[in-house]
């Protein structure tokens, strides 16, 4: 990722069924995370903050699950986030929604 910039990673879906319970895992490096925020955006065009300016220089997000039934929330996480943790926003928002599209 870029110091100065905006990253977009699409994913296409063909699969039609209804979401009921999403995580999102999410992997990257950077010089300072804290500069970062992680937006989901679903098929239907709603955008959900998963994480938001957390983090220290050095830190990393790997391996990181971000769940609405982690016992904690990314806000109280530190070092390399590894583990689940909760989203900023939930992630149910967008449950009842079908998943194909981009």
């Amino acid at each position: 990722i870029p110091e100065i910039g905006t990253i977009i990673s699409q994913i296409t879906i063909t699969d039609n069924r209804t979401i009921t319970d999403l995580n999102v895992q999410v992997d990257i490096s950077h010089s300072c995370i804290s500069d970062l925020t992680i937006r989901l955006t679903s098929p239907t065009g709603q955008t959900i903050i998963l994480i938001d300016r957390r983090g220290t220089a050095g830190n990393s997000f790997g391996g990181t699950i971000l769940d609405d039934s982690a016992a904690q929330p990314i806000s109280a996480g530190v070092g390399s986030y590894a583990g689940s943790f909760r989203p900023e926003k939930a992630l149910s928002a967008i449950n009842t929604n079908y998943a194909a599209g981009t």
